[in-house]
């Protein structure tokens, strides 16, 4: 390999240098902020345009994960700048390829940085978070306020007459549709109408067959019976005779 191919390959495997934009403030001048900056304590300082700077430190171009040691050099930039100057935060992570960059963003955007400085001159910002009590916010809102108290009462009073008057309709229903659904028993033994008769006829017709048979059946055993004591009767006179 070549002393030119080597610095090449070397070129490539090192991440190109960029700055890490920490936030804007107002300034004329070149500033120094010390060896506070993320990446092991970069060197922290300004570029200007015109009356605003940009507080930044040299850094690879590569994606920062926001990890507490990353966050928290980050807040400590702003914060050690907020003690002199008012400034405007930029988002963790933002980084452009070259000082020039760094100036194109505050030409652009002149006019817009300088009003927000103005409206932020001596003011801090401050995220806030509101954790409350919802039940008893509602319930001291209703205390103080009588028209919400009335809407209350009037939205509960017709959720209550609704589901009553739902609920009638529904037991209402029930007979109704257990009738459609499930046919009486004795309607199902003995259907309505033509049908019905028919069936009960059949009925009848079959059960006095069936006792006109059991009757004739008992008829011819009694008169088996007799035959039979007949017949017996007759042997016993052949048998006299005989003697």
């Amino acid at each position: 390999m070549t002393a030119a191919e080597s610095a090449s390959a070397a070129t490539e495997s090192t991440p190109l240098e960029g700055k890490y934009v920490y936030c804007i403030i107002r300034n004329d001048r070149s500033r120094e902020f010390g060896e506070i900056g993320i990446g092991s304590g970069a060197r922290v300082y300004t570029v200007s345009l015109k009356d605003l700077s940009a507080v930044v430190s040299d850094t690879p171009i590569v994606i920062y994960d926001p990890t507490r040691e990353n966050v928290l050099a980050h807040e400590f930039v702003n914060e050690t700048v907020m003690r002199e100057f008012t400034l405007i935060p930029m988002s963790f992570g933002t980084i452009f390829r070259s000082e020039n960059d760094v100036r194109s963003l505050l030409n652009s955007t002149y006019q817009a940085f300088t009003d927000v400085l103005d409206k932020m001159q001596d003011k801090i910002e401050f995220g806030l978070k509101i954790l409350w009590d919802r039940d008893s916010v509602v319930a001291a809102i209703e205390r103080d306020n009588d028209e919400i108290r009335r809407l209350k009462d009037e939205i509960t009073r017709n959720a209550a007459s609704s589901t009553y008057f739902a609920r009638m309709q529904s037991l209402g229903r029930q007979p109704q549709q257990q009738g459609h659904r499930r046919p009486d028993d004795t309607e199902r033994r003995f259907p309505r109408g033509a049908q019905g008769r028919e069936i009960i006829r059949r009925k009848s017709e079959g059960h006095q067959s069936a006792v006109r048979g059991a009757s004739h059946l008992q008829v011819h055993r009694t008169v088996a019976a007799v035959q039979f004591r007949e017949h017996q009767a007759e042997a016993g006179k052949s048998d006299l005779t005989r003697g």
